[in-house]
């Protein structure tokens, strides 16, 4: 549970969606899944193959989605990265998930005609104390 891992930023996306979660299922991939699922709790997905990461309470910025597999058409609740980091590769710091090693700049979204740009999650306290040992090292 240690190291970096690079990931194709092509399948990387910012989660707008807050209802959209991991499942708790055999593997990596959270699947497509119908209406018909056992688990009450668990909602129909429309997304690919996926897993949500930099999503727990220790984590700062903004939710990520990994993709299984790229894809350019456009995901309900999910907004692409910037065109300028399409074509580069995504550090992610292994451990209870999976945390950017650079904040990631977050991409313009229009919503009634007007531009806004996305924010990130405030930095929680946990992680304070780790961003500081980084900068000392």
């Amino acid at each position: 549970r240690e190291g970096t891992i690079f990931i194709p930023a092509r399948r990387v996306r910012v989660l707008r969606d807050e209802g959209i979660a991991n499942t708790h299922s055999v593997g990596v991939w959270n699947l497509p899944r119908s209406g018909t699922s056992r688990r009450k709790s668990t909602p129909p997905s429309v997304l690919p193959a996926h897993r949500i990461v930099n999503q727990t309470k220790c984590c700062s910025g903004a939710k990520l989605v990994i993709l299984r597999d790229a894809t350019h058409v456009d995901l309900p609740g999910l907004s692409p990265l910037p065109a300028g980091l399409q074509d580069s590769s995504l550090g992610f710091r292994v451990g209870k998930t999976l945390k950017p090693v650079l904040s990631v700049p977050l991409p313009h979204v229009r919503r009634g005609g007007e531009q806004q740009h996305l924010r990130p999650d405030s930095t929680p306290p946990c992680d304070v104390a780790a961003a500081a040992a980084a900068a000392a090292a």
